[in-house]
């Protein structure tokens, strides 16, 4: 009997990650989501994973050919952040007798039918809302303190961002989690001129939106720089 106890103890559970984020609109989350699922798939583990991707859009070549069974790709009609995801996301993880859904993004549907973890990057629409119009910035903060307040569980990339969140949206901080993002080096690709990265470098990796503060960046790296030694921006 205990051995039996064990062995259910180990019962595989198949978690639905959404991979929505990696077809297009979302390049760091995106970026981040499609690495996590490469090192998800190189573990030993007893769960299985369906892998949500929207029908009709390319999912990338690597994923593509990473994901093969016990694990599945689950495709859906359905957009991101769109009215009918509020419904055929649900009816979907109960088709697929789904017991944990991952959502990357907040913008997820809101009742998913099973229990869920969801990732909040940050929240800046609500620390900086100039960035926004009035009514985005509202639908922002109400969409981010619905999603995060059922969750099972809160992933975010920092301690400042996970203390925003437990402040901001009365989290408890045990329901969150600090999971920093990793950096991968590729080689240099072939078609660099020769010599390109021989200097030293300053790398910022990040978009161009306001709340990047790259001016700053600008303005700092122009008052530190001391010399033809000091490293390229």
């Amino acid at each position: 009997m205990q051995a039996a106890a064990r062995k259910k103890e180990t019962t595989t559970a198949h978690i639905a990650l959404d991979l929505r984020v990696t077809q297009g609109g979302y390049p760091g989350i995106g970026r981040a989501v499609e690495g996590l699922v490469m090192e998800l798939l190189r573990l030993p583990q007893p769960h299985r994973f369906a892998f949500i991707r929207q029908a009709g859009r390319p999912l990338g070549a690597a994923l593509t050919a990473a994901i093969r069974p016990p694990h599945h790709t689950l495709p859906i009609g359905t957009a991101l952040r769109s009215p009918q995801d509020q419904v055929s996301l649900p009816m979907l993880l109960r088709q697929d007798r789904v017991d944990l859904y991952h959502s990357p993004y907040y913008g997820m549907a809101l009742r998913p039918g099973v229990p869920y973890v969801v990732a909040v990057h940050d929240i800046i629409p609500l620390l900086f809302p100039r960035y926004w119009s009035r009514p985005t910035a509202a639908l922002i903060r109400a969409w981010q303190r619905q999603a995060t307040r059922n969750a099972a569980g809160v992933i975010t990339g920092s301690m400042a961002a996970a203390k925003d969140l437990a402040r901001i949206y009365h989290l408890n901080r045990d329901r969150i989690t600090v999971t920093p993002w990793g950096v991968v080096w590729r080689p240099v690709p072939a078609a660099a001129p020769p010599g390109a990265f021989d200097r030293p470098y300053l790398l910022c990796v990040c978009t161009n939106k306001p709340h990047k503060n790259l001016e700053r960046l600008v303005d700092a790296y122009a008052q530190a720089h001391d010399g033809p030694e000091f490293p390229d921006l």
